[in-house]
């Protein structure tokens, strides 16, 4: 893979490097890719090609024939909280938007073989034809369960707080082709739309069929009310959806993939941890400690050069690897040069592959650990 533009490296590290005593041992996996050299692709790597399901990175690339894949971002776990495997956060693929934002966290653009580490946000509207307007308020989850929360007009809070769930019980949903075949049953109202904008149907409940090429709007509580008086079979729909990066607003070209992740660790070079900014912040919650402590960590970084990082850290196993903190992370992606650098999902979800092979060791007992996304390498 050398000569393909890859370089792998493992190393074992016992010296004292964080805010918690310790001699170690660390279990780091690093795979670089220099796009100069490099020529094949990145994506963000849906499981079972969809939002509603899990599959661990190896099956992926396995049945993708990609050349490496590490895990990606956070998602829903339990049905309590949302649809099982819809991510946590921002998630394009082939330009299409799949999963709104949670506020504007750090997630990683991918084209062709490059890569960028941004605060990502999205915005949605739907406009009628009379011009009466609506915002939408996500894409491809359980209306009124926002993981994570940083949602519109969320019931507990509009910013971030990881791994929580916050409620809205009046809300527009999307639903596209990644979605499945039908949206969640329940009371509300439904419109069906054609690929250009066209109501082709209305329905006064929710779990209907959604079209190949077009999309249903799903809408519960005062939401239901405003779409049902203002919308008539025959009529187009304008719906926008805005992705900004850094604040600037970006095209979403099929080129285009983001996955989600957070929180941001180094930028410009320097450590600059956005826990708070981010949702880890939180001191009375397990997230707050899963900041602070040394956890199993995947993470990715981008070098002054371009060169691209991504890095598995082992952990919860103290003959073989303890983990890392944040702050520990980010000291590792200064230490292989990076300039910005992101967290991924870890703890037991972090799983690195190359040529076949599961690199790292997963600190789930049962193993690999399914995910809801991973970033493929292709040749």
């Amino acid at each position: 893979m050398k000569a393909q533009g890859f370089e792998k490296a493992r190393a074992t590290f016992s010296e004292y490097d964080g805010t918690t005593k310790s001699t170690g041992p660390w279990q780091i996996d690093v795979l670089e890719i220099d796009p100069d050299e490099f020529q094949g692709e990145l994506t963000n790597s849906l499981a079972k090609n969809k939002v509603t399901g899990r599959e661990t990175v190896s099956s992926m690339v396995n049945r993708t024939q990609a050349l490496a894949g590490i895990n990606g971002g956070y998602f829903v776990v339990g049905s309590a909280d949302g649809i099982p495997g819809d991510p946590a956060g921002v998630s394009i693929v082939n330009g299409q938007l799949v999963s709104e934002a949670i506020g504007d966290r750090t997630s990683l653009l991918l084209s062709g073989n490059n890569a960028e580490i941004t605060n990502t946000s999205t915005s949605l509207q739907v406009e009628t034809e009379s011009g009466e307007s609506s915002v939408i308020d996500g894409i491809n989850r359980k209306p009124g369960l926002i993981r994570s929360c940083g949602g519109v007009a969320d019931k507990e809070t509009n910013e971030p707080k990881h791994d929580v769930t916050c409620t809205d019980e009046e809300e527009i949903i999307e639903y596209n082709s990644y979605f499945g075949d039908v949206t969640p049953k329940g009371d509300g109202f439904e419109v069906v739309l054609e690929e250009n904008g066209e109501i082709v149907d209305t329905y006064s409940e929710r779990g209907h069929s959604i079209p190949a090429n077009g999309s249903v709007l799903s809408a519960t509580g005062e939401q239901a009310d405003w779409l049902e008086n203002n919308v008539s079979a025959g009529e187009k729909l304008s719906i926008t959806r805005t992705v900004t990066a850094d604040g600037k607003q970006i095209k979403t070209q099929s080129s285009l993939d983001i996955i989600n992740g957070a929180p941001q660790l180094l930028d410009d070079g320097k450590i600059e941890i956005q826990a708070k900014e981010e949702g880890f912040a939180w001191s009375n919650d397990f997230y707050y400690h899963f900041a602070q402590y040394r956890h199993p960590r995947s993470f990715a970084g981008i070098k002054e050069n371009g060169n691209i990082l991504f890095i598995t850290v082992e952990g919860r196993n103290p003959k073989q690897s303890i983990g890392v903190s944040f702050y520990e992370s980010a000291r590792i992606l200064q230490s292989l040069g990076a300039v910005k650098g992101m967290n991924l999902d870890g703890g037991g979800s972090s799983a690195m592959i190359v040529n076949d092979q599961l690199v790292n060791q997963p600190s789930d007992d049962a193993g690999e650990r399914p995910v809801s996304d991973s970033i493929l390498i292709f040749k």
